[in-house]
């Protein structure tokens, strides 16, 4: 994938070196639909990161001014319609970082992937995510 800056962050490919910031948020995952990807250990996390790197639909949000991995998006393509979503680090949350990470991504598909639809499925419980959904709608 190329990378898409914003004033604060950098969305790019998954690299191996990813592997410890990755642990970070993914050996607890706050929401229970990532509980399947929660990572046990430094080796799980550094397999995890080395498998991302080869997904293109898996991106990196990394801060633009240290390159600290903060947490992912993901952009699944159906033709010209796109599943959605996103994990970020607790750490970060309440500072916009979502929506700034997720507005550069759909501004990216819609010009250049030639996305005519994106949806996103969010779980009754996480409020933050649906919050998040109406602001970028």
């Amino acid at each position: 994938m190329e990378s898409i800056e914003t004033d604060r962050l950098v969305l790019r490919s998954f690299t191996p070196r990813d592997a410890a910031d990755l642990f970070e948020y993914l050996h607890q995952p706050v929401a229970s639909c990532f509980l399947s990807q929660a990572l046990a250990d430094m080796q799980a996390a550094e397999r995890d990161a080395a498998a991302r790197s080869q997904n293109e639909n898996s991106i990196a949000v990394c801060l633009r001014a240290s390159g600290k991995l903060i947490g992912d998006l993901f952009a699944d393509p159906e033709d010209d319609t796109f599943s959605v979503g996103w994990n970020f680090n607790p750490a970060f949350f309440g500072k916009g970082y979502a929506h700034e990470a997720a507005a550069a991504l759909f501004a990216h598909l819609f010009t250049a992937r030639a996305a005519r639809r994106l949806y996103a499925y969010v779980e009754d419980t996480n409020v933050a995510s649906q919050r998040l959904c109406e602001r970028l709608r």
